[in-house]
């Protein structure tokens, strides 16, 4: 079993603060717009999920049209590198993963987001849920209670004070503006299918500015999974500066629903 951040830092008699703090830094850090991203994923401890470490950087908007642009590492998982696009309704895709759709590792899968296809649905897990840089930040909607001061770490040249918090996703799926309930909601039943608690021990770095600059986040995954955990941490910076993804030619691009039996 994990142990429990808030009970660790709490054993440490650090100060206790009020978790609007997170919440205040989450909104912030939405209305600039945009941010770019390094994202590391762990995964280890599991009797399913191949243990190993995913890593990736690129930038995404909080606003719309949704934009996303990023490349990810999956080490020795086996997927390889993956490139995603992703641009209101569709997700670009490519990579070795992705060759038996689109004939070869340079050419974009583009996928539709809204479709209802088995295929689609799985791919569309990529850039969603975990994968999501926007939707992390509403994840700290959920900030409810104490807090405690992990201490300062300079993240990207910037001073930041990091605070341990318990995040109540259910809590923070009622706050959240209307147009991202969806969204959430569908990532918690993800939550619920992998024996996720719906509650989450978070670490939140937050500038003199009230950015927010580091997100650390702990899933202990349940037995339907096969146990374990997953340690997800990302780094924010570049606030409200615009992001560069272009979608690609219709040359270059195969559509699922093209390809997909």
């Amino acid at each position: 079993m994990v142990p429990s951040l808030g009970l660790l830092l709490a054993a440490c008699g650090q100060e206790t603060g009020s978790a609007a703090t997170i919440r205040d830094a989450a909104e912030t850090t939405l209305a600039s717009g945009s941010a770019a991203f390094e994202i590391r994923v762990v995964v280890e401890g599991s009797a399913q999920i191949p243990a190993g470490e995913i890593s990736g950087s690129g930038a995404a908007s909080y606003e719309d049209p949704r934009l996303m642009h990023g490349t990810f590492d999956f080490g020795d998982l086996g997927v390889g590198t993956i490139e995603m696009i992703v641009d209101e309704r569709f997700a670009y895709l490519r990579g070795e993963a992705f060759a038996s759709f689109a004939a070869d590792a340079e050419t974009w899968l583009r996928v539709d987001l809204a479709s209802t296809d088995a295929t689609a649905r799985e791919l569309k897990g990529l850039v969603s849920g975990q994968n999501d840089a926007s939707l992390l930040l509403y994840y700290l909607f959920g900030a409810d209670g104490g807090l405690e001061t992990i201490g300062t770490e300079t993240i990207g040249g910037v001073e930041a004070t990091g605070y341990g918090v318990s995040l109540d996703l259910d809590a923070a799926l009622a706050r959240v503006p209307a147009e991202v309930r969806e969204a959430l909601e569908l990532n918690l039943d993800e939550f619920t299918d992998g024996g996720i608690d719906h509650v989450l021990d978070a670490e939140v770095w937050v500038d003199g500015d009230g950015f927010v600059r580091r997100l650390v986040f702990v899933y202990v995954l349940g037995e339907e999974v096969g146990g374990g955990q997953i340690r997800v941490t990302s780094d924010l910076s570049a606030f409200g500066e615009p992001v560069e993804a272009e979608v690609p030619a219709g040359d270059e691009i195969v559509a699922l629903e093209d390809v997909s039996p």
